[in-house]
């Protein structure tokens, strides 16, 4: 399973959410904070009408829920007051993804982009858009440039993994989920995935090892129990 990537930050950022714990902003507070002129691109007053913070956190609660054709109306509506506001653009490409819509989420991580090409969670979400259109040299791309800009930036690790994996490369997929797991021992999707990867290359003593890790943090995770049984049978 691929995953929407965190992006770090302090007390003054809103940390972009990941599929895997969907954690949005504390409670969907949006903490980012903005020059005037950037936020009303030179106007004397503020537009009316709801706030950018109260539509822009109605779409975040719309995505926690699931309801991602009702988030990009918020994020639209974000959007009409600030057309370049970063944080909208960057969650309505990632409603655009869970929509399908692949094509038109990268339209909008590179328009992220075009406002902080280091932007590390647009670099590896867009790399996410480009695997699911089956371009897999292309998402490595961007995975790459994602980890150029933060080394230690767990899901594009991750991804990275999953695509050499697909790929057929599944040594070189070992390298990057042990450089994921080395941030965050107990992430559940990369011990599972390790095992899957160890089963194919024949250790499957090794590979009975992480689903046992995987099912010890979830004991219902259903694709490490049956993996796991799959293994154990001769």
């Amino acid at each position: 399973m691929h995953r929407f990537p965190p992006q770090s930050g302090g007390d003054d950022s809103c940390p972009h959410a990941t599929e895997h714990t969907s954690e949005y902003c504390n409670g969907y507070a949006k903490g980012y904070t903005y020059e005037w002129n950037t936020l009303y691109q030179g106007q004397q007053t503020p537009p009316t009408g709801p706030s950018l913070d109260t539509l822009y956190n109605k779409g975040l609660a719309l995505i926690h829920l699931g309801n991602y054709t009702g988030a990009i109306e918020y994020f639209d509506r974000a959007l009409s007051v600030v057309p370049n506001d970063k944080d909208a653009l960057y969650y309505k490409g990632e409603a655009l993804i869970a929509l399908g819509n692949y094509t038109g989420a990268i339209v909008y991580f590179d328009r992220v982009l075009t406002i902080d090409p280091k932007d590390v969670a647009a670099l590896d979400d867009k790399g996410l858009a480009v695997n699911k259109l089956g371009n897999y040299t292309g998402a490595i791309l961007y995975y790459d440039k994602a980890l150029a800009v933060d080394p230690k930036h767990e899901n594009s690790l991750y991804n990275k993994g999953l695509i050499l994996h697909t790929l057929g490369n599944d040594t070189g997929a070992l390298t990057y989920l042990d450089k994921a797991m080395a941030i965050t021992p107990k992430d559940e999707d990369a011990l599972y995935e390790k095992g899957v990867f160890l089963d194919k290359l024949g250790n499957h003593t090794g590979a009975i090892e992480y689903f046992d890790k995987a099912l010890a943090i979830n004991p219902h995770d259903v694709d490490a129990l049956n993996k796991q049984q799959n293994t154990l049978q001769p």
